[in-house]
């Protein structure tokens, strides 16, 4: 799947060398489709010419985020692959050209709610990748439907706050989440 990250069209690729998965492919296409309609066509083109760009201010501002994040008073924890201190660090860093633009961190507090009300450009929505900023709590949206014990298991803390950083001004931002996390 690819979405040109102006939150305006998602559209896919899929190929195979596996017989059987070609077979279902074609039949699913002779039902569906197999291209995109004219104006999902001209949004992919119009959003693959700054894709580029984009993408770098996504990364940028995703790791000056989280950096001021791991180190303000009101944060447990930051979860981004960036972060020298990430667990899974040496990793990303031999295998992405970037760290990309999704982040969690957990507030020392129970008022995960209560700071996501409270930001003013980062919007709540249950939805990743975009050109504006995105907060959600995981166990409110995507992963609601998983019991205590499955959260526990995945290690998604109570409170968790998951964040798309968008392309807007980096210190907007800061000001933004710092302000917000005034009420933990």
């Amino acid at each position: 799947m690819l979405s040109t990250l102006h939150s305006d069209v998602v559209i896919g690729l899929a190929g195979t060398n596996n017989e059987d998965i070609n077979k279902r492919m074609y039949e699913e296409r002779k039902t569906y489709g197999g291209i995109p309609d004219p104006l999902s066509a001209y949004l992919t083109i119009r959003g693959l010419k700054t894709l580029g760009l984009r993408m770098e201010r996504h990364n940028r501002n995703a790791m000056e985020l989280a950096k001021f994040l791991s180190q303000h008073k009101k944060v447990k924890k930051v979860y981004y692959p960036g972060l020298e201190d990430f667990e899974y660090y040496n990793i990303a860093k031999k295998v992405l050209r970037g760290f990309g633009g999704m982040l969690s961190f957990e507030p020392i507090s129970d008022c995960s709610k209560k700071l996501i009300r409270s930001l003013n450009i980062a919007i709540p929505a249950p939805s990743l990748g975009g050109v504006e900023t995105l907060v959600t709590l995981p166990r409110e949206t995507s992963h609601a439907s998983l019991s205590a014990d499955e959260l526990k298991r995945m290690r998604i803390p109570e409170g968790l706050v998951r964040v798309s950083v968008g392309i807007e001004d980096i210190e907007d931002l800061i000001e933004d989440f710092n302000n917000a996390l005034s009420v933990c």
